[in-house]
């Protein structure tokens, strides 16, 4: 990439299209090759049509393509041709004993098919597949899925632990090896699969919903906030072991606890990724049943939470999470949040405007600077919201707005700079007279500047 040699650079790369939306890094990058004339092609990939699956059918039961055709069509309408579910369905068949091997040749009946009551969609397909697995598997699913695509083996473990399970399997001395089985289980199943790092994703996003379906839909607020408050609780005492380890470690070391950090490390890339990590997960099951919340200081605590996982997404140049998790934030405030949550609500609206900016939804990045501006109590509070002003409208090449928006600024601090062409030669030549005789290793001599405000004046960019 770096070779100046270098005549041509071929990269092909694949996405789901349904994943990748407007705003999405994939497109952003995909503008900037258009821009600077980049020669990119796009290949749609669609689903396989009724001859391939009529192939795969034929070639999987080793029959005619004529005598394929039949099932074929059944398959093709109940999986839209997606060349996954295709295999999927046929084994399906197999396993409820409408697709059968008899002298070494494969028969069966559509009508029979048909008229025994056989799901006609391929999500209830999936569903009756899990419907026939233990209950344990279900629950497995159910609470994977109430997280998401991707999961760990850490988080479901302790999910499931502290869920109403009737302790049929989920006991202490048990859990570890019921969680094995069950991932076991959902994996022979083709349910998930694992990505490695303890880490597991379903394989296919119909899996998930059908997974996440498996909990009818005004019981949904109520897990995820049972699971947001259990993994809350435990990602704070997470925080407190990691603290007593540090004191271990000042003192006299634990070699027991040493070594299984150890391990933990291996398992997971670093404490401060999986913690990250975790928060996300946390707060993103908190928000999903926010509306249950009813208890003030809870609410409270929650939008300090998602504050917290905001700028965990900024320091990773995770915007669009960000505002998502400071927009969450939002919706918690009270009604006269200004008079009763003044200090997390200026904490919101500064932060939500300076991300805004940072994506170019300048529509939105007026919109917080206009509450903070209208509510601050003084100019130090609003300064944050002036500086991310001031930025945008540099960037956006509006530069008699942008000073004088700074000039107002530093008016109201008590710095005018409204000077007369005298009053710029007094100051000039007060300055220049300060300056004789000074040398590089007087200057770096003097005192440093400790005005909080000039500070900030002269450092903000």
């Amino acid at each position: 990439m770096l070779d100046d040699h270098l005549k041509g650079f071929l990269l092909i790369g694949t996405y789901r299209d349904n994943e990748v939306g407007p705003g999405h890094i994939l497109i952003e990058c995909f503008k900037k090759f258009e821009a600077e004339a980049i020669n990119t092609t796009q290949i749609y990939l669609g689903h396989l049509q009724k001859t391939h699956v009529t192939d795969i059918v034929a070639d999987m039961l080793r029959i005619s393509h004529k005598k394929a055709e039949p099932l074929a069509k059944f398959v093709h309408k109940h999986t839209d041709g997606h060349a996954l579910f295709v295999c999927r369905l046929l084994e399906y068949l197999r396993e409820k004993q409408f697709l059968t091997l008899n002298n070494f040749q494969w028969e069966w009946d559509l009508g029979r098919i048909e008229t025994a009551g056989m799901p006609n969609t391929l999500d209830g397909v999936l569903a009756d597949e899990m419907i026939r697995m233990p209950e344990t598997a279900q629950d497995f699913l159910k609470t994977a899925a109430a997280i998401g695509l991707f999961f760990d083996d850490f988080t479901i473990d302790l999910i499931l632990s502290s869920l109403e399970q009737d302790s049929r399997a989920w006991s202490q001395s048990k859990r570890e090896n019921a969680l094995q089985e069950t991932l076991q289980c959902s994996m022979e199943r083709g349910f998930i699969q694992s990505t490695g790092d303890g880490s597991h994703q379903f394989n296919h996003d119909r899996m998930w919903q059908a997974s996440y379906n498996l909990t009818p839909e005004k019981e949904r607020e109520v897990l995820h906030l049972q699971i947001g408050r259990r993994l809350l609780r435990t990602f704070r005492q997470n925080r407190m072991g990691n603290g007593q380890l540090s004191e271990n470690r000042n003192g006299g070391q634990n070699s027991d606890s040493l070594g299984k950090r150890s391990v933990m490390r291996r398992k997971r890339k670093s404490d401060a990724e999986f913690r990250t990590r975790q928060l996300f997960v946390t707060v993103d099951q908190l928000n999903r049943g926010k509306e249950l919340i009813v208890d003030p200081n809870e609410r409270e605590d929650l939008i300090s939470l998602n504050i917290d996982a905001a700028n965990a997404a900024i320091r990773s140049s995770a915007f669009h999470p960000a505002i998502r998790y400071l927009k969450s934030g939002i919706t918690l405030l009270p009604e006269n949040n200004w008079m009763t949550q003044y200090k997390l609500s200026l904490k919101l609206f500064c932060t939500l405007a300076n991300v805004a900016s940072s994506i170019g939804n300048y529509d939105l990045m007026n919109e917080c600077i206009d509450q903070v501006l209208q509510n601050g109590e003084n100019i130090a509070d609003k300064f944050e919201a002036y500086h991310t002003l001031i930025k945008s409208l540099t960037f956006r090449k509006h530069p008699d707005e942008a000073i004088g928006t700074a000039l107002s600024v530093l008016d109201q601090l008590g710095y005018s700079l409204k000077w007369s062409k005298a009053d710029v030669r007094i100051v000039t030549f007060q300055t220049r007279r300060l300056m004789k005789n000074q040398t590089k290793d007087s200057i770096l001599a003097l005192p440093d500047m400790t005005d909080e405000w000039r500070l900030k004046v002269i450092t903000t960019e």
